[in-house]
């Protein structure tokens, strides 16, 4: 079942549970500019490397300043990425420190979107994990965590629904869209999200794959084809697009 797709969209690889090996970071001094310096290497999974090194600058220096809201929600994203790219075993581990990092910037600064947004992300992919390790035991923790992440992705919304290019949305349409109405989801509801969300942030890709799934599912092919048409016709820059691409050329030749 689906538990979090958004951020960083469903990939062919974490799908196999085959994930990026993330070499062990070299010792890295303490950074004057800890910021700067974890901004510059930070890849969105395209350099995992690079994205441990980030983390591990973040780290040091919530070591001398742990209550550092830049810094915790920083390190909550670079955490998401090195477990939501990293290798099957390591995956838990790593949303588990996002989920702290991002309770912890929550408490520093409780009305800003960012430590939110990654507590919401955080939370899914922890919940994908758990699915993949037992698949009943592993639903049915991962359902209990469903109210948290829609919650959070709510509030996301609410203080500022452009943020991270409008995937709370794509969250949240995700889970209405995935989920048996029984349980909370309404696939309409999930059509309304995915447009709302494109209204916003109208190049996001995964958002458009998405929005032609539930549209293929209510009847509506030409406009679900037209939207896979705009992903595959787009110049992707990263890794994550790269993989919408492919995915809308998949769905395209089914």
């Amino acid at each position: 079942m689906w538990l979090t797709s958004f951020a960083l969209a469903q990939t062919s690889s974490k799908a196999s549970g085959q994930g990026v090996a993330v070499k062990a970071a070299s010792a890295t001094p303490i950074s004057k500019d800890p910021i700067g310096d974890a901004d510059r290497l930070f890849s969105r999974g395209d350099a995992p490397n690079q994205d441990q090194q980030a983390l591990v600058i973040l780290e040091s220096a919530l070591a001398t300043n742990g209550k550092n809201y830049d810094l915790l929600w920083r390190a909550a994203r670079a955490a998401y990425y090195i477990g939501d790219f990293g290798p099957k075993e390591e995956k838990l581990k790593h949303y588990e420190k996002g989920i702290a990092l991002s309770q912890r910037a929550i408490k520093a600064q409780p009305n800003s979107v960012e430590g939110h947004f990654w507590l919401a992300a955080s939370y899914g992919g922890k919940a994908q994990t758990v699915s993949d390790k037992s698949q009943l035991l592993g639903d049915l923790k991962a359902l209990s965590m469903i109210k948290k992440i829609r919650a959070g992705m709510q509030t996301v919304v609410k203080l500022n629904d452009a943020y991270e290019n409008g995937n709370a949305y794509l969250a949240l349409g995700e889970i209405d869209r995935e989920l048996p109405g029984v349980m909370g989801g309404n696939k309409k509801r999930a059509i309304t999200q995915y447009e709302q969300g494109l209204k916003v942030a109208p190049e996001n890709l995964d958002l458009k794959v998405a929005l032609s799934k539930a549209y293929k599912d209510a009847g509506r092919k030409d406009d679900a084809r037209r939207l896979l048409e705009e992903v595959i016709k787009a110049t992707p820059t990263t890794r994550i697009q790269r993989e919408a691409q492919d995915e809308a050329k998949q769905l395209l030749s089914k």
